[in-house]
This record gives structure tokens, C-alpha cells and sequence, in this order.
């Protein structure tokens, strides 16, 4: 468990640092997915960011079948 992860909930992740080791990318690639392509996380009232394990997992995966969609169409 990272630093970040709750000890009660150890699938969620707070803060930016915690998010980028589990989905590895950079501070300011998080920054843009979340603006520009709705990656799942929210900030908390101390400004912190949050999301979790399930949800990052989640949304991976629809963007791989959104492109396996898009292909079939192509075709």
C-alpha cells in the first residue's frame, strides 16, 4: 500500500503522485486526460485529487472498446 492509498479503502488513491504509479503517466498527462477526455477522478475539499483502482480500471477499458468500435466501423 502507498503512502497515499487508504488504509481503510486500499483501492482508492489520493493525490496526484498516488494516481500517476498506479496509471503510469506523468503530472501533466493526468492533468490533460482529466480536462480533455474525462479521466475519473475528483478533488477533494483540500484540493487533493481522488479516484480509485476500479474506476481508472473502468475507464480504460470503455476507451479500448470505443476503438475496437470505432475500427469495426472503419472496416
Amino acid at each position: 500500500m502507498t503512502r497515499r492509498e487508504s488504509k481503510d479503502e486500499p483501492g482508492v488513491l489520493v493525490g496526484v503522485r498516488a494516481i500517476c504509479r498506479y496509471a503510469p503517466m506523468g503530472p501533466q498527462t493526468f492533468y490533460k486526460l482529466q480536462k480533455e477526455h474525462g479521466f475519473p477522478a475528483m478533488r477533494l475539499p483540500d484540493g487533493r485529487w481522488c479516484t480509485t483502482k476500479t474506476l481508472i480500471n473502468e475507464w480504460v477499458r470503455a476507451g479500448c472498446k470505443a476503438q475496437a468500435s470505432a475500427k469495426e466501423r472503419e472496416q
